[in-house]
């Protein structure tokens, strides 16, 4: 079998571009996998989480999108001497399923015929990209033809270092994401949720633009003492205790909008009126 030139330079270029994508939220793995389809004339892949204790595992992803179709029982997964030898030992490097002793007698089971025969994929290598005391991960993929040859695996050697670099960068990403504060609702959900009426709305409007109440009864042709009772209403329901840290609250919420700073200087008083309010 003979890989193309360029075999890391053009892996390197995949995973770089993928960094970027993973934080877009992109399934990198599946561009990996179509290259090495190309590469090494790969035709089934994928990653799989393996836990150590009872040998459970999970797919993280499946190539091609066919793959996610296959059903794999438990029986035939702790069989499988690529999962036996991982979840067993410390290994770090690319195994074959030449590589690892087959106690189960696997390759003889009408699920590697099937592999075999059916999906083209008689040949195995599996590679882990992390592992721990309880779990490891295991990078995957099967092809026809011959096994892998020593260039061949030579390369995928380094194929592993850049492809662990991609997966630990994928978990920081996610786990920065996950840590991440959930974006505020819109405004519109949270006018709902504090059971704001359209005039109170209007009223706490025209009070964040700077209006008295005076100027905001004329503007809206009701009485002062209605737009007072309206501003009434609004501190309860924002728990504030005046028209400032109503106003200011409202900001934050993103009910109303910030102004300019430069053209309301005299609101900068807001972390210290605040926290008067209790």
């Amino acid at each position: 079998m003979v890989v193309a030139a360029g075999f890391v330079d053009r892996i390197l270029e995949l995973v770089l571009a993928g960094m970027s994508d993973v934080e877009s939220g992109t399934d990198v793995w599946q561009r990996i996998f179509d290259e090495l389809g190309e590469l090494l004339d790969v035709s089934v892949g994928g990653i799989l989480d393996v836990q150590r204790d009872g040998l459970a595992t999970a797919t993280v992803t499946a190539w091609p999108g066919w793959a996610t179709a296959i059903r794999v029982t438990a029986e035939e997964n702790n069989g499988y001497p690529l999962v036996r030898h991982y979840a067993a030992t410390v290994d770090p490097l690319p195994r074959t399923l030449d590589d690892v002793p087959d106690d189960m007698r696997w390759r003889t089971s009408h699920r590697y015929a099937r592999m075999r025969d059916g999906l083209r994929a008689g040949h195995h290598l599996m590679m882990p990209l992390r592992q721990d005391r309880r779990s490891v991960r295991l990078f995957g993929f099967a092809r026809a033809g011959g096994d892998f040859t020593a260039a061949e695996r030579e390369r995928i050697v380094r194929l592993q270092r850049v492809v662990s670099a991609l997966d630990r960068h994928q978990a920081v990403v996610s786990s920065w994401r996950d840590a991440r504060p959930a974006p505020a609702p819109p405004a519109r959900q949270l006018i709902g949720e504090h059971g704001i009426t359209p005039r109170e709305l209007a009223v706490l409007t025209l009070l964040a633009e700077g209006l008295t109440v005076a100027a905001t009864a004329r503007r809206l042709g009701i009485a002062p003492r209605t737009v007072a009772k309206h501003q009434e209403n609004l501190q309860r329901k924002l728990a504030t205790c005046d028209r400032l840290n109503t106003v200011l609250r409202a900001q934050r919420l993103g009910l109303v909008p910030v102004p300019d700073p430069s053209a309301h200087a005299g609101q900068a008083e807001s972390a210290d009126t605040i926290s008067r309010c209790g």
